[in-house]
């Protein structure tokens, strides 16, 4: 059984252009003392539209918690000064929202 071919237009034809994905507006904070980890997160996750700050042990990242408004915390669990568990419980006893 022989159909008779459909003519397709040039619309129907292209290919539909991705919506161009919206810049992340979350603020993150990586607290690790080895550098070069903090760092590297920091760098990927600022490629993908992300506004992200470090800090190298659990004080530092307790004076950037406690001051600033933070979408999600990352830490290490073992860090110099407070590890990454007393962080959490002090940020939770001071109701500083984050994930």
């Amino acid at each position: 059984m022989n159909r008779p071919r459909r003519r397709t237009t040039s619309t129907e034809t292209e290919k539909p252009t991705a919506a161009k994905p919206q810049a992340p507006s979350a603020k993150l904070l990586i607290a690790d003392d080895e550098r070069h980890i903090a760092e590297g997160l920091q760098m990927l996750l600022q490629e993908e539209g992300y506004t992200v700050e470090t800090a190298t042990d659990g004080n530092e990242a307790w004076e950037k918690a406690s001051g600033g408004e933070f979408g999600l915390v990352l830490a290490d669990l073992k860090m110099p000064g407070m590890d990454g568990l007393e962080l959490f419980a002090r940020m939770r006893e001071q109701n500083i929202d984050s994930e």
